[in-house]
């Protein structure tokens, strides 16, 4: 029976520490679930201000056709490089994006193979829980079976010595 109770302690003890990786490769989901949210906002923050910039740089456009050559170069090289500017970053979010996307994507398939296994244990742990009640049950029916040769064995041997007495005093 202590064996018994060591292998179910053993068995609650390898359950909680499984329910405790699941809880913490939800809570990185949920995480990389926020940050790929943000980077969507920032995406859509940046694409706002593309749209506005653009707007600006044809606003921009109007007024250079009205300036000298020299200054439409300028302020037109100015504003191509803060349009690439911001396509770059905005590259570089929406890759960003693709990466969280990666690694979501493996953190559930790490999370579906954990709960798989937990599965499995928790499985293989009733298995024991059951086998384990079985063997008691087995145990206790060998045990109410000594103890009824016993009582048995008692009685027989108790009128056996009485039996002997009661010659005994005849005999006297």
């Amino acid at each position: 029976q202590l064996i018994d109770l060591n292998i179910n302690n053993q068995s609650s003890i390898e359950l909680n520490q499984l329910n405790q990786t699941i809880t913490q490769l939800q809570n990185q989901l949920i995480i990389l679930t926020t940050d790929k949210q943000t980077m969507q906002q920032q995406i859509n923050s940046l694409e706002n201000e593309r749209t506005q910039l653009q707007l600006q740089h044809e606003i921009s456009i109007n007024k250079i056709q009205q300036l000298s050559q020299s200054q439409s170069q300028l302020i037109n090289s100015r504003l191509q490089t803060e349009q690439l500017n911001f396509a770059q970053e905005l590259d570089h979010l929406k890759t960003r994006l693709f990466e969280i996307g990666e690694e979501k994507a493996h953190i559930e398939e790490q999370l579906n193979e954990e709960k798989q296994q937990s599965s499995n244990k928790i499985e293989q742990l009733l298995n024991t829980i059951k086998l384990n009640e079985e063997k008691k049950q087995e145990n206790s029916q060998k045990y109410d079976d000594l103890v009824n040769k016993l009582k048995i064995e008692f009685e027989k041997t108790n009128e056996e010595k009485n039996q002997i007495l009661e010659e005994k005093y005849k005999i006297e």
